[in-house]
């Protein structure tokens, strides 16, 4: 099942996962924002510290947010 040429890979089998559409994987992953180690690790070290605090609301409307996103719920962000 191997398949020596590239170009004729668009549609590969993985295993039971059945086939694999290449180019949309690749728009999507096109379309993930690139991760600013530096700040993560920043983020890391502030939470680690117990350094890092957020307030609670805010917490509440990013989680509403992407709930809505999922098409989990409607958002009902505070206005403050």
């Amino acid at each position: 099942m191997s398949n020596k040429n590239p170009k004729n890979n668009k549609n590969r089998t993985c295993g039971t996962a059945g086939k694999v559409d290449m180019k949309a994987l690749e728009a999507r992953i096109s379309q993930v924002p690139e991760i600013d180690t530096a700040r993560v690790v920043a983020v890391h070290t502030r939470i680690s510290n117990g350094e890092y605090e957020t307030p609670g609301h805010r917490l509440a409307d990013r989680i509403m947010d992407f709930e809505q996103l999922l098409g989990q719920g409607k958002s009902t962000r505070r206005k403050d």
